[in-house]
């Protein structure tokens, strides 16, 4: 019987056989490739500041990618 496999299984898995490599064949191989990107389509963007970057990466991309500000933006965009 075929079950299907839940993405977050398929990427354990992936996890998984990565670690099982020599150390030499994982950095050759880099990075496991995530399907789903969290960035917006455009690529062009450009900010005047580093604080409406912060806040722009703060309300955009998810937590696990490491743009998060710890108290949220103030009206400054910097770290309250």
């Amino acid at each position: 019987m075929n079950r299907r496999w839940s993405k977050d299984e398929i990427f354990r898995e992936e996890c998984r056989r990565r670690i099982r490599m020599p150390l030499a064949q994982r950095l050759l191989e880099g990075f496991i490739n995530r399907s789903e990107t969290h960035l917006p389509e455009r690529t062009d963007r450009s900010f005047e500041t580093m604080a409406e970057y912060r806040r722009w990466s703060h309300e955009n991309l998810p937590p696990h990618m490491g743009f998060r500000l710890t108290d949220g933006p103030d009206e400054t965009g910097t770290r309250q």
